[in-house]
């Protein structure tokens, strides 16, 4: 007996989509839907349930019965273990993600502190409220020990375009 609270439940341990459960269980896209809405006991065709029950058990998930608390599901050692490492790598990939963004951003601002070398006055203004901006947007991320070095590279840059504003050319 699969309640419809084991069925969303097991599908989002797998991180899954509906769209993937039902083309895995080879079961609508509505089908999947519409159960997932249900409360309690699940009613459908036994062989649309035994296909969803194969492919999220295939998956790694392991329906628990009634044991006094209720039914629930958990992972297998080996499956959580693969979304462990899947979520470790979304957070390394999202972190080289704003490294990359803030290197850009990073090398825009050198370029226009190399006008200010020039004398464009504006340019120092601009370059000023460039990097206020940055400091209020990526403040909070600057803050971790993988970007220390960044953190750096913009109290450097904020510190030269303020001083820079400030003295008389």
């Amino acid at each position: 007996m699969l309640a419809a609270e084991q069925l969303r439940a097991a599908r989002a341990l797998l991180r899954w989509e509906q769209k993937r459960l039902a083309a895995d269980a080879n079961v609508s896209l509505e089908t999947i839907k519409r159960l997932e809405s249900l409360i309690g006991k699940i009613s459908a065709q036994t062989g649309t349930v035994e296909a969803i029950v194969r492919s999220l058990e295939s998956a790694g998930v392991i329906f628990i019965s009634r044991n006094g608390e209720g039914p629930g599901v958990r992972l297998t050692r080996s499956r959580q273990l693969i979304v462990d490492v899947l979520a470790l790598r979304d957070r390394r990939l999202v972190r080289q993600q704003k490294r990359d963004a803030l290197g850009t951003l990073f090398n825009a601002y050198i370029a226009e502190l190399r006008e200010f070398y020039h004398g464009d006055k504006d340019a120092v203004a601009k370059i000023h409220s460039y990097l206020v901006k940055l400091r209020l947007n990526v403040g909070a991320e600057l803050n971790t020990v993988e970007l220390a070095e960044e953190k750096e590279l913009l109290d450097a840059l904020y510190d030269l375009a303020r001083k820079a504003k400030q003295s008389p050319k």
